[in-house]
């Protein structure tokens, strides 16, 4: 759940890069969501010695139920006067440790990354298939030239520091002409209709100046409004009297209870969306998903029947190899696993894998919704987490073990959690590569797994920053509804 909630939070920071290029620049934003303050961006660009500095640190801060958490992300991207990407950092801080990422951009297209959390590095090279991309002074100069020639509709690519190595494509279609208010003055803009290929389905609104400072930015999604908006330090930097709650007012509320959810095998379910479009759930691991039309799938979860993987799941390498989420290579998560798999040597591959979801229920002592998003060498130390650490750090232990595995991220039937008297809440768990079929393991109940989930997308945890695997779940928050239609066995 919090993994969904931190991707939506940054994406449109990241998108936040405005003002006329080649001049230096310190600027200051508001950000909200759903009309609740709930944090501040601060944007500045310098000269330096390789050219110029483009740098972002955010603040957010949410309520899951009762508990705050706060989410701390800088970013910096380093280009030439002439626009080549030299060197781009993101050092994310979802939990008690930051993971620093650096991508150092050779000529070759090759992109050098290092992932450094708790002392400890992951180092990859990643081959760029689309080198057609400009970085941030780049882009703008891109955008103000062809704003200025009156261009209708804008399109260019770029890579955001917080969303990986992988250029976006952002999209700006001119609206009308307006004013920004600000300290008294009205402020000739521009209003641009904004979308990004990082985040499908998501209509944005910005409000840009004649001199291409970003004035304001708003976000629509199913729950409501994300909004960023231009204002002075110490405005950006007041407290919040009331900070948005992004846990139980996303629960997806049924009319009855489901009986024996929790030990059930099979369940059938309608999913609707309230807005009447709902883009296709996977069939994975035990869930089939059937359209019924535009705004319908039926979903039936039967844990006997489990698809099998396709051929190029099972050969891919990154559900084998170890990342800076998922570090299957890290002593104390070794050491887990070695500890939990004793005496096992003649046990099934399902076996062993029930084994580690196990041992990670029992691992993780402090259960609590505290804990911004943490790796698995971090939750391996801390023993504290709720979904998502279980879930990463299962992977990870299956991943050391030699078993291949992704997340999982979708609903959960709850009763009586948080005060929901029936519903399903947003979930992580994960998935193993069990003889050819990708097996459900939720280390976070007291068995394997049972029908009363809903899977919305998998993840290969590939990497140190957002997953944009679930970037379409963003898009779900808040607009479905589920009808059970069959509780079986």
């Amino acid at each position: 759940m919090r993994r969904m909630i931190s991707f939506m939070l940054l994406l449109p920071l990241a998108l936040v890069s405005s003002g006329t290029a080649e001049q230096e620049r310190d600027l200051w934003y508001t950000i909200s969501i759903a009309n609740a303050r709930s944090g501040w961006l601060h944007e500045t660009r310098t000269k330096v010695d390789e050219g110029w500095q483009t740098e972002q640190e955010s603040k957010i801060e949410i309520r899951r139920g009762a508990q705050a958490v706060s989410m701390l992300v800088t970013s910096r991207f380093i280009e030439d006067i002439h626009g080549k990407p030299i060197r781009a950092e993101s050092v994310q801080k979802l939990a008690g440790a930051a993971i620093t990422t650096t991508w150092t951009f050779l000529d070759n297209g090759v992109i050098q990354e290092v992932a450094t959390q708790l002392g400890r590095k992951n180092e990859r090279d990643i081959p760029l298939a689309n080198r057609d991309w400009l970085p941030p002074i780049a882009a703008e100069r891109f955008f103000n030239a062809r704003a200025s020639a009156g261009a209708e509709t804008i399109r260019w690519s770029t890579v955001l520091p917080d969303q990986g190595p992988e250029p976006v494509e952002l999209t700006r279609t001119r609206v009308d002409e307006t004013t920004f208010e600000r300290g008294g003055r009205a402020i000739p803009a521009t209003r641009w209709k904004s979308t990004t290929s990082a985040m499908p389905g998501s209509v944005g609104e910005d409000l840009v100046a004649s001199d291409g400072v970003l004035l304001r930015q708003v976000t629509s999604l199913p729950f409501g409004e994300m909004r960023v908006e231009l204002t002075d330090r110490a405005t950006a930097m007041m407290a919040s009297e009331k900070i948005p709650e992004l846990l139980v007012s996303l629960f997806v509320k049924l009319e009855a209870p489901i009986a024996n959810a929790r030990t059930s095998r099979t369940l059938q379910m309608l999913v609707r969306a309230k807005d009447g479009v709902l883009e296709d759930l996977p069939s994975a691991g035990a869930q089939r998903s059937e359209r019924m039309g535009e705004g319908e799938i039926l979903v039936q979860v039967d844990l006997d029947q489990p698809l099998p993987a396709s051929d190029a799941e099972r050969a891919d390498p990154r559900y084998r190899r170890p990342s800076a989420l998922a570090d299957a290579a890290d002593e104390t998560v070794a050491e887990l696993t070695t500890r939990a798999l004793q005496g096992m040597d003649n046990a099934s591959v399902r076996q062993r894998a029930e084994r580690l979801r196990s041992a990670v229920a029992m691992h993780i002592s402090n259960k609590g919704l505290s804990t911004g998003f943490a790796s698995a060498t971090e939750t391996a130390k801390s023993k504290a987490g709720d979904c998502s650490e279980h879930a990463v750090l299962l992977v990870a232990m299956l991943r050391s073990a030699g078993i291949p595995s992704r997340g999982a991220t979708g609903l959960v039937y709850v009763e009586g959690y948080q005060g929901a008297p029936y519903a399903f809440g947003w979930h992580m768990w994960s998935q193993a590569l069990v003889d050819g079929v990708w097996v459900d393991l939720d280390a976070t109940l007291p068995r394997a797994y049972d029908a009363a989930h809903l899977l919305t997308a998998t993840t290969p945890l590939d990497g140190a920053t957002m997953d944009r695997d679930i970037a379409g779940l963003l898009q779900l928050m808040g607009d479905l509804d589920i009808i059970i239609r069959e509780e079986g066995r």
